[in-house]
């Protein structure tokens, strides 16, 4: 099957998820079974307003949350 575009831009945010966050996009040994899924959980987070438990690890971006909710 050929490529199409869609699939290179979810590609491309989940590459940018697993950047942010610093995981893999899937994670077996994740503490809750929530978070296995990296899309998933991110999604969730945002829309609960917890976007600072995916920056934990990320002080620059823990320091400014506006711009990691844009």
């Amino acid at each position: 099957m050929a490529v199409t575009v869609r699939v290179d831009v979810y590609s491309f945010g989940i590459f940018l998820l697993e950047l942010i966050c610093c995981r893999k996009r899937f994670e077996a040994e994740a503490e809750d079974d929530t978070q296995m899924i990296l899309a998933d959980w991110a999604y969730d987070c945002y829309e609960d307003r917890k976007l600072y438990v995916l920056m934990e690890n990320d002080v620059e971006a823990m320091s400014d949350m506006k711009r990691v909710e844009k």
